[in-house]
């Protein structure tokens, strides 16, 4: 056969160097660029060390005594919590934090029926709105 390609980028370009006598612009420009680096004198980089996860201790949080003795210390939705306040100042139930199946019925069949001139009151004080009964009774 012939003469074998004297660099990898003249067989990419299907250029032999027995058909040119000189390298076109172009191959001569791809082997000054693509040259390989001369190591570098400060050395490799070390190896980035992969940081673990922090692991959570097995004991439980600390937690406040005050807190913990609300709902026996577990944890209740703003909104359902915003839904026992009602309870409470609608007269539903006497203690906000001990809430039952019950009241919760109790609490849904109050809206049921029209609201009395008392609990218009009492969710409007929650609101802060507050009207004369003279006007809840006009209504």
């Amino acid at each position: 056969m012939g003469d074998s390609p004297s660099t990898a980028l003249e067989v990419q370009m299907g250029v032999l160097s027995s058909n040119c006598p000189s390298p076109p612009p172009l191959i001569s420009f791809m082997e000054v660029v693509a040259t390989t680096v001369a190591p570098s004198i400060l050395g490799a980089h070390p190896a980035s060390r992969r940081r673990h996860p922090r692991q959570m201790p097995n004991s439980p949080p600390r937690r406040s005594l005050r807190l913990s003795k609300k709902n026996e210390g577990g944890y209740i939705h703003s909104m359902t919590k915003a839904q026992h306040v009602a309870m409470k100042q609608l007269g539903v139930v006497d203690d906000e934090n001990r809430v039952g199946n019950n009241d919760v019925l109790c609490y849904l069949e109050l809206f049921k029926t029209p609201l009395s001139a008392a609990h218009i009151q009492a969710l409007g004080a929650l609101c802060n709105l507050f009207a004369s009964v003279e006007t809840l009774q006009a209504a």
